[in-house]
């Protein structure tokens, strides 16, 4: 039998995970590029990617701003929720 004290942190950490409303896999990143425009050099970006793996390969996605916060919320809520399984 379980101690009250396991089953409680089970509770809340069950509790927890209900709370998890969207989760999204991946890593969102960020990139810029440099191209050469006469003898400048011209910084494009930065640009937010999210990548992931699916079906074996690496899908990469670009990002717009207006979804940005969501889908980073998104991927950090994937990332407790792996940590709470753990537990």
């Amino acid at each position: 039998m379980l101690s009250p004290s396991i089953q409680q942190e089970r509770s809340r950490i069950l509790e927890e995970m209900a709370r998890i409303n969207q989760m999204i896999r991946g890593h969102v990143s960020q990139q810029t590029y440099q191209t050469k425009r006469g003898r400048q050099t011209i910084t494009q970006g930065p640009y937010f990617i999210l990548q992931r793996r699916e079906n074996g390969k690496n899908n990469c996605q670009r990002v717009g701003p207006d979804e940005l916060a969501a889908i980073v919320a998104g991927v950090q809520a994937y990332d407790r929720f792996q940590k709470l399984t753990q537990r």
